[in-house]
């Protein structure tokens, strides 16, 4: 990705953020109200939940490690790990490692993410 597309993908992540943390303050205030809480509490909270959402919608695909085997059946463990090995082998996996990645870092989630953080760093000046 060259500077430009890297510059245009930050703009469009960055009024991601900046629109997401003026709805996370408007959630902050019916929070507030709704349940009868300090402003700095509700925006902490929105905030924390931000960054979770955003942070969860990153994650995709099939991890790394993911199968756990509890050593029941080791004939069983050993056909899944065989499988793996040719479906990895079949898709070029340790080659185009970062292609089978398991983060998905798109504009909305990672604006998402940043909106939290953006809302802990006022929420903190507010308090």
């Amino acid at each position: 990705m060259g500077n430009r597309e890297s510059g245009i993908r930050f703009g469009i992540v960055a009024i991601y953020g900046l629109v997401l943390t003026g709805i996370a303050y408007l959630l902050a205030i019916g929070l507030a109200s709704w349940r009868q809480m300090s402003f700095a509490d509700a925006y902490f909270i929105v905030g924390m939940a931000c960054i979770v959402v955003g942070m969860s919608m990153s994650i995709k695909g099939n991890a790394t490690g993911s199968k756990s085997f509890d050593g029941s059946n080791p004939a069983e463990m050993m056909a899944d790990m065989e499988s793996l090995r040719m479906e990895r082998e079949a898709t070029n996996y340790y080659a185009n490692f970062t292609k089978h990645s398991v983060l998905n870092l798109s504009n909305f989630s990672f604006g998402l993410a940043i909106a939290g953080v953006l809302t802990l760093v006022i929420g903190n000046f507010i308090a």
